[in-house]
């Protein structure tokens, strides 16, 4: 019997090797862009909570409070939506100008 051997179907380890590799680079690609995309996301929830916090003030005619401790933030509203202190506030990454009289809120990277 020396016919010849049946073809075994399958993947060599260099194929292997190949997808493992660009799967790697893929990886390297795409985490630090969707990490962008997370702080994005959670500076502008922020900046929401902020604005809803003037709102409020402005709707209910009384002071409002926001803070936020973990990032050291304390913006005071007043009755017509206005703060009595500018200030600029580090948050994820970005500095946020919160605007004397007005409250107006700048966002700068």
């Amino acid at each position: 019997m020396t016919g010849k051997r049946p073809r075994v179907k399958g993947y060599t380890v260099l194929e292997c090797l190949l997808v493992l590799w660009v799967l790697g680079v893929m990886l390297l690609i795409a985490v630090p862009i969707q990490k962008r995309q997370a702080q994005t996301v959670n500076l502008q929830t922020e900046i929401n909570r902020i604005v809803m916090r003037q709102y409020e003030a402005v709707i209910e005619s009384k002071p409002r409070v926001y803070s936020d401790h973990d990032q050291d933030i304390e913006i005071i509203f007043n009755r017509k939506g206005n703060v009595r202190q500018a200030n600029t506030y580090r948050l994820y990454g970005h500095k946020i100008i919160v605007a004397l009289g007005c409250g107006r809120i700048y966002v700068k990277k």
